[in-house]
């Protein structure tokens, strides 16, 4: 039998044996390099400016997205009340057939889009401008909403609509 002390012998004897075996980490441990600190910003760096570009873009599309939208309802909207007025027969549909540019109010009435403080400009009180013109020999109704867009390189973008009365 093994006294006490004996068998703190052998215990310090395997630690030191285990110490100095393969499983032992090495005393001096090496941190990442500068040059690996600077590649990780430089990588998230890159990755967030990637994200931040398609967001913005992605942003810019969906506003002019809403805007086209808007701008073709406003048009549609043009164009619907002078072909109700064709369908009815109603007399304003000889005023609608001027020579001039104009828009329909939406009470009926037609303004000249030249007038002063025209509300053809900014249509409804919105960014939108609209302008309708008639073409006596081709008998088409061309209706044409106008805009400040970021879109486009001009920054002004339109969407026009036309309209040919039956024979």
């Amino acid at each position: 039998m093994m006294n006490n002390k004996q068998k703190t012998i052998i215990n310090k004897q395997d630690k030191y044996r285990l110490s100095s075996s393969v499983f032992r980490l090495p005393r001096v441990t090496s941190g990442d390099t500068i040059i690996e600190v600077m590649l990780s910003i430089v990588l998230i760096g890159s990755a967030i400016a990637l994200a931040v570009t398609m967001s913005n873009h992605n942003l810019n599309v969906g506003i002019s997205t809403t805007q086209r939208t808007q701008a073709l309802s406003i048009t549609q909207g043009q164009i619907e009340r002078i072909r109700n007025a064709y369908n009815t027969n109603n007399p304003i549909l000889e005023t609608y057939k001027s020579d001039q540019a104009y828009c329909i109010l939406n009470d009926g009435s037609v303004e000249q889009v030249g007038a002063q403080d025209s509300k053809c400009l900014n249509f409804n009180d919105t960014q939108y401008s609209i302008s309708i013109t008639y073409d006596d020999t081709s008998k088409v109704f061309s209706a044409t909403t106008s805009w400040v867009s970021n879109s486009s390189g001009s920054g002004q973008d339109q969407l026009k609509l036309s309209y040919k009365l039956p024979s």
